[in-house]
């Protein structure tokens, strides 16, 4: 007599992995059985739907929604009969006993062209070509390290020591990282487990509201797209440092140089994936490089080197000041005042432990927008070897980045400049303290002695021309003019590379929303190759924006646009988080399928779900207060109001807007899915035996002595 836990087929007491194993093997025996026997094969059921694959993970652009079920039966039947996935042996590549004979998992699911790989040699058709799986996990991990690291950090940061301070920043720096890891690990979890092709509209439209989704989704897509011609104007203003090339004086060379940069983006996007994960790798590498290379001089320069004074922490004491002319030292600005010129009166502006707090709530909305693009790295792993290796393992090292090179960068750097310097960017006009022209005459840049390196570049429509970088400053000051030069050129080298991440990022994104039917279906179709060359075409054509730096009053406009959508990734960290909340407490709901603390749990998230919370009310609180300064009495601004808030608007009116037209809920968290994507991982990448949790002693010296690479 069958025990109470028995079960026919002997599935009941299988974990999910292994049930899903034995369930999808028992549906292949039943159609080699009984479909030649039977007229039809509607009487048929699946124990596995047969067309789980192609509608649950990939869309086949034009097909697979006119599919019929015996179509599909027979499609997968031909694959099943010449390859049967739970034959091989994943450890050797070994045939089992089925007749297929691959060398290893990736050629399965993880294939140039297809998710499915068959015997047939023929070419899929146009409309049936996918994204290709051939980045590697040193590729994602530079991938989104070049897409971050760039003129938010070696630029923009200069506002935020102006405003609070160099221990201001540096705090600033490590809250604002602390929820960027937050939630980049709740997200990586997420898409380790249930890895799709949407992205993070995707699983915001799958775990929390298809109109959110949808909001999220094309709020991103417009930010990387705008900052690609962001990028090329930054690329060409700051060729303006080097006085001989003339830049502004010739507009054609402006042009010239916005065709070269735009030009080299382009084809970098347009070739093998796989190729522009090595042209990442490589330019990514050059950046490390140089920023190791900053952080040593900066503690050089510090401890007395280049023939100058031992700085040490002289500009985070406040006793040596000089308070005679208002040149004034400390952890913090004297005073949080927008106005200051770097000897402003501290009497102008709000002191004490409210001022302080002010200074630093606005300089974690500025260095947000250096931490902008961190998520790069989950966007990528669409195209990943296999996802659920590679995306934890260059997860984990986004908090190294952040260490080294945020805060131990912004620490470093701001202890070799005076916080109130002139020459550096201020928060609220955009402009340095005082005119370029005024420079060598100003007494606190002759009291810091930074009348040594002949600098006029002026701000042009608001971008920089790279001489109001602190780490530029801080180089002229130690009389490293040439050095100060050459550093300027790397910043260039920075704009573009993170320009050609800007593209890569918005085109995914593009074909993401055209795979959830939130953009025009052709912008899902893909080459040979596996890029996606209409969305690359179309999220491309923003870069032509670039073209208006010729002149200067149409680049104020393009600036100021820019500016209303810039805060869009604040708002995809809410969203990851929320996504992640979510899915946590859903999959507390659907313990048949399988537990965190299982072993084979391929990715679990530190302290959590308290981590996802941090990150969801870190980038909240950023959303609300990033332009608080506005409501102050008379800083009222129309233009700094939208330039916050727009993107707030934008997404408020995406949301309700889409959700007029299409009536979407709200799912409850039983009826989250989380079969679409997990299974079909589970059934081609997956191995069921490993433990993801645990690594070896040889993996873990691999991981150290391959940190650099």
């Amino acid at each position: 007599m069958s025990s109470k836990n028995s079960s026919v087929f002997g599935l009941r007491n299988l974990d999910d992995f292994n049930r899903y194993v034995k369930s999808t093997e028992l549906n292949d025996l039943i159609y080699e059985k009984y479909s030649g026997n039977l007229s039809t094969q509607d009487n048929l059921l699946d124990i596995i739907k047969s067309k789980d694959l192609e509608q649950n993970f990939y869309i086949d652009n034009n097909d697979i929604a006119l599919t019929t079920n015996n179509d599909a039966r027979s499609r997968i039947g031909t694959i099943t009969n010449s390859r049967r996935w739970y034959n091989i042996d994943w450890k050797v590549g070994q045939k089992g006993n089925g007749e297929g004979n691959i060398a290893k998992s990736s050629d399965l699911y993880l294939g140039d062209e297809s998710p499915v790989s068959t015997s047939s040699e023929e070419a899929l058709p146009r409309t049936n070509r996918y994204l290709s799986r051939k980045l590697k996990v040193r590729n994602l991990q530079m991938i989104s390290f070049g897409g971050t690291l760039g003129v938010g950090l070696f630029l923009n940061s200069g506002k935020a020591i102006t405003i609070a301070g160099g221990f201001g920043t540096l705090l600033a720096f490590i809250i604002c990282g602390i929820i960027v890891l937050s939630t980049i690990i709740s997200f990586c979890e997420m898409v380790t487990f249930v890895s799709i092709v949407d992205g993070v509209s995707g699983l915001s439209s799958r775990f929390v509201d298809d109109a959110f989704g949808f909001a999220v989704g094309w709020l991103y897509f417009l930010s990387f797209a705008f900052g690609l011609a962001g990028e090329m104007v930054a690329s060409v203003i700051m060729l303006t440092y080097y006085p001989e090339l003339k830049i502004l004086e010739n507009k054609g060379s402006v042009a010239g140089f916005v065709v070269f940069f735009l030009l080299s983006v382009i084809i970098s996007n347009s070739i093998n994936v796989q190729i522009f994960g090595e042209v990442e790798y490589i330019s990514s590498f050059i950046k490390l490089i140089f920023v190791l290379v900053m952080i040593v001089i900066m503690i050089v320069m510090n401890r007395g080197g280049f023939g100058g004074e031992v700085l040490g922490f002289k500009y985070w004491d406040h006793s040596r000041s000089d308070f005679d002319n208002n040149i004034i030292f400390g952890l913090f600005r004297p005073s949080f005042n927008l106005q200051d010129t770097g000897m402003s009166d501290p009497s102008e502006g709000i002191g004490g432990s409210l001022g302080n707090f002010m200074s630093l709530m606005v300089a974690i909305s500025v260095v947000s927008f250096a931490y902008s693009g961190t998520e790069i790295v989950c966007i990528a792993a669409c195209e990943a070897k296999d996802p659920r290796k590679a995306l934890p393992s260059a997860t984990k090292r986004v908090f190294w980045r952040i260490v080294i090179f945020y805060c131990l960068s912004a620490f470093v750097v701001s202890l070799n400049l005076y916080a109130g310097d002139p020459r550096l960017l201020r928060y609220f006009t955009g402009s340095t303290g005082v005119a370029s022209a005024d420079f060598n005459t100003n007494y606190a840049i002759q009291y810091v002695g930074g009348t040594h390196c002949d600098s006029k570049s002026a701000i042009y429509a608001g971008y920089s021309s790279g001489a109001q970088s602190p780490w530029i400053v801080a180089l002229q000051t130690a009389n490293l003019c040439q050095f100060s030069s050459v550093a300027n050129g790397f910043l260039v080298f920075f704009a573009v590379s993170c320009g050609n991440a800007q593209l890569y990022v918005s085109s995914r994104t593009m074909y993401s929303l055209s795979l959830q039917g939130k953009a025009p279906k052709f912008f899902s179709i893909c080459n040979r190759h596996g890029i996606p060359y209409y969305s690359v075409a179309f999220a491309a054509s923003f870069g032509l924006l670039a073209f208006l730096c010729v002149s200067e009053e149409a680049t104020v406009v393009f600036s100021n646009l820019s500016n209303i959508i810039a805060s869009s990734g604040i708002i995809v960290w809410f969203a990851m988080c929320l996504s992640f909340i979510r899915f946590y407490y859903g999959l507390k709901k659907r313990p048949d399928i399988i537990s965190r603390d299982d072993p084979s749990y391929p990715y679990k998230s530190f302290f959590q779900p308290y981590s996802a919370f941090i990150g969801l009310i870190g980038s909240a609180i950023i959303i609300l207060t990033m332009g608080y300064t506005v409501f102050l009495n008379k800083y009222w601004d129309t233009m700094s109001f939208f330039a916050s808030y727009g993107t707030l608007i934008i997404f408020a009116v995406c949301y309700i807007v889409y959700k007029f037209i299409y009536g979407t809920r709200i799912r409850s968290l039983e009826t989250l899915d989380f079969d679409s994507g997990r299974r079909e991982m589970d059934r081609f990448i997956w191995d069921g035996n490993k433990d993801y949790n645990k690594r070896s002693l040889k993996e873990v010296l691999h991981k150290w002595v391959s940190f650099l690479a």
